[in-house]
């Protein structure tokens, strides 16, 4: 659709690009990480991040005309508005997805497989597993060469322009996803939230995932008392104080002092309470919200994982009174108990609750259903591409009106 308002030479995402159309960007780089495509998604990142660096270097050429006019308001506003460039939402936006998607890559890194793994080749014949592996190859060697087509046409594209300043590397979506440090590449991106967006909890919530993969103590406290001052009573919080105490037992040879700190801030923030303590009240108070259910319960079998059945019991409740009681929550207290809870009966029976309060919703649909909507749409399709071919068989035998009638239609 973008193509109909773009020019022709070039492609639409491209153009999109050269426009700086941020907003459109900070949405593909969203719907890429629901998806799974991690490259395509820090792709958008990256590039939203290099329009603001442009946004900077434009600047330069106004210093000596503000001053040669004697412009000197509109200078001061300019200097100022370079100082908190990156404060802006959509840098914001690109900047907390490329941090999300960097911590689930150390999580769980990209492996280089051939895509044997999802295949059964037990049951398959030498011959056969060797023709099919070879099959792999040449696919694999075609969409390589492809990408690499598509790169020289758009760097011919850009010929022009790169030839008046220094290229800028090419965003390749494997290798950003297959990075050696991506907690490092994270914080590219926190350090000017940190700066700029320390308003916001979600960004000393984002610095203390990162932290606490790096095992940085204090670190992680100064980001959990960051987030204290603003929100005391948020979800994700909960979760990460909860997280940074269980830490805390683990730790046996801290330095003194640093000991001596953290257990002074720890006691203001659970207020002399026990952990247990601490979590069971978080839940009774916040008993008829779910992002906060699903925060406690979680932490709850973390704490004491022989309270799993209690927890769920809790987390499943879909009574009227529940707020928040969206299909995308439910969709992710759904993945919490098949995925951290590993109870897929419980699983079952709340995704059939979810798919009466939600009969709309295909995040609730039975494998069995999913099945048939797959083969509903691909049977759909290959229907109207077989009366598209027949139409366009007899539009071609009619001349010029049978053409007319295929561009109608």
């Amino acid at each position: 659709m973008c193509s109909k308002f773009t020019r022709e030479s070039v492609a639409a995402m491209e153009n999109l690009n050269e426009m700086q159309c941020m907003w459109f960007q900070t949405e593909c780089a969203s719907s890429y990480q629901r998806q799974g495509k991690y490259g395509e998604a820090l792709k958008k990142c990256f590039q939203v991040d290099r329009h603001f660096c442009e946004i900077n270097e434009d600047q330069f050429d106004f210093h000596t005309y503000c001053l040669r006019k004697m412009t000197l308001r509109a200078y001061v506003s300019l200097l100022r508005l370079e100082d908190v460039i990156r404060h802006h939402r959509f840098f914001f936006k690109a900047a907390q997805v490329a941090i999300e998607v960097y911590v689930h890559l150390h999580d769980k890194p990209i492996q280089d497989n051939d895509g044997m793994d999802q295949l059964d080749t037990e049951n398959l014949t030498p011959k056969e597993l060797k023709k099919l592996k070879s099959k792999q190859r040449r696919a694999q060697k075609k969409a390589q060469e492809k990408e690499e087509q598509k790169i020289k046409s758009d760097s011919k594209q850009k010929k022009d322009a790169e030839s008046e300043g220094p290229k800028e590397e090419e965003l390749i979506p494997d290798k950003l996803e297959k990075c050696e440090n991506p907690l490092q590449e994270a914080l590219y991106f926190l350090k000017p939230l940190q700066t700029l967006a320390k308003d916001k909890i979600q960004t000393h919530l984002l610095a203390f995932d990162i932290y606490y993969r790096k095992d940085k103590v204090l670190l992680m406290l100064q980001s959990i008392k960051r987030a204290y001052a603003l929100e005391p009573s948020d979800p994700k919080l909960h979760k990460c104080i909860v997280q940074f105490a269980m830490l805390l037992k683990e730790k046996q040879m801290l330095p003194e002092a640093v000991d001596t700190v953290i257990s002074d801030e720890m006691q203001k923030m659970l207020n002399g309470r026990e952990l247990e303590e601490y979590n069971k009240d978080f839940r009774v108070t916040h008993a008829t919200s779910l992002p906060h259910l699903l925060a406690g319960c979680k932490m709850q079998v973390l704490i004491d994982p022989s309270t799993q059945e209690a927890a769920i019991s809790q987390l499943t409740n879909l009574d009227d009174n529940m707020l928040h009681r969206t299909p995308r929550l439910c969709t992710t207290i759904l993945e919490a108990i098949t995925s951290d809870f590993k109870n897929p009966n419980a699983a079952n029976l709340y995704r059939k609750k979810c798919r009466e309060q939600f009969p709309l919703s295909p995040s609730f649909l039975s494998d069995e259903e999913k099945h048939e909507l797959v083969s509903l749409k691909t049977n759909g399709n290959a229907e109207l591409i077989k009366e598209s071919t027949v139409m366009g068989k007899t539009c071609n035998s009619t001349g010029d009106a049978g053409s007319e009638l295929i561009s109608n239609t």
